[in-house]
């Protein structure tokens, strides 16, 4: 009795996991940076903090090189939902299999560069529509570890627009 019942649960769990696990690609681009600079610090801790949220989450996750552009609004077109500058990386990730596609800008300005001033986060479809958008003010932080922590907090708000789709 107790195998048959452990069988079950077993199967039970097995069979529930892969219904809800998505496959998203993210893709981080910074902005209000010089175009020729290294990826900031920041933006490292921001991707790998998306990841992580996703990743904990229960989906599965992968990301596109990072990007640099002088601002947000340029990567757009009037009327177009995803950004012109990255639709080969939607087109990779469409091809791998992902289910939804999130670009994450994160606007660098003033005179302190070492975290974005403003982080702005698209979900969109495999079609490059967008699903969902979120912002949050940039803040400072005394070290890398507490903006991994915010970085994976904002980055929640995203997970469960994935379940409503």
């Amino acid at each position: 009795m107790k195998r048959h019942l452990a069988f079950i649960l077993f199967l039970a769990m097995a069979l529930a996991l892969p219904l809800g696990a998505a496959t998203v690609s993210f893709l981080v681009i910074e902005t209000g940076l010089p175009l020729n600079g290294e990826t900031a610090a920041s933006s490292k801790v921001w991707e790998n903090g998306l990841l992580d949220a996703f990743f904990d989450g229960g989906h599965i996750v992968s990301n596109a090189g990072m990007l640099r552009m002088e601002d947000a609004a340029g990567s757009q077109k009037a009327g177009e939902d995803f950004p012109a500058t990255a639709s080969g990386d939607l087109e990779e990730a469409r091809l791998g299999g992902a289910d939804f596609f999130v670009v994450a800008f994160l606007a660098y300005s003033g005179d302190d560069r070492e975290q974005p001033g403003e982080v702005t986060l698209k979900l969109y479809d495999m079609r490059g529509v967008l699903l969902y958008e979120f912002s949050s003010a940039g803040r400072s932080f005394a070290n890398s570890r507490d903006e991994f922590i915010d970085a994976k907090r904002v980055a929640s708000k995203l997970i469960p627009q994935l379940v409503k789709r």
